[in-house]
């Protein structure tokens, strides 16, 4: 079995053309890897009165150049601890400074307003695993359905691309770290 990796990001804002998070196979890796499952999630929670939010719309891109810069790194967590340590070419990070987008694999909205226990809205089901799975690879059928596979020079980004700083949200990739 591959080893298993999950790289996660909390209470991130959104804003225009923020990279919430993304993860890059940088040249010389000498590995490949395979995204399985991407999750965003709605984390506004209620704090000193009702945040209204705005419908945002989401991204998961491609990408063929990435710079963490000004962003803040983020350091995946081994399913096993006897999982051997991950390339030092493999970046992952929130608000990244310099991507080279490509390919859009998947545009969604989303709402970024505040959820309250009483009511089912679509703000509150986002808090929900269900609703919070933009991509998953061979979840009825694992013998056909391939994962994102990242080769060196290859990554994946979840990209906002609303003029809003309201809500917060968590961003979870689940990957695998295999030999090339």
């Amino acid at each position: 079995m591959a080893e298993t990796w999950t790289a996660a990001t909390f209470g991130i804002a959104p804003a225009l053309n923020k990279y919430l998070l993304g993860i890059f196979n940088g040249a010389g890796s000498g590995r490949i890897f395979r995204l399985y499952k991407a999750l965003v999630m709605n984390m506004q929670t209620v704090q000193t009165g009702y945040v209204t939010g705005v419908v945002l719309t989401l991204q998961f891109r491609l990408i063929t150049a990435f710079t963490v810069g000004t962003g803040t790194t983020v350091t995946p967590v081994a399913h096993d601890t006897n999982n051997a340590a991950l390339p030092a070419q493999l970046l992952v990070a929130t608000a990244a400074q310099t991507v080279t987008d490509s390919s859009i694999y998947r545009v969604w909205h989303f709402s970024s307003d505040e959820g309250a226990v009483e009511i089912a809205s679509m703000d509150e089901m986002e808090m929900l695993m269900p609703y919070a799975l933009r991509w998953e690879a061979g979840a009825f059928d694992t013998t056909s359905i391939q994962p994102l596979t990242l080769r060196e020079g290859e990554g994946i980004v979840i990209k906002c691309t609303t003029n809003s700083t309201v809500g917060t949200l968590d961003c979870i990739f689940e990957f695998t770290n295999d030999a090339v």
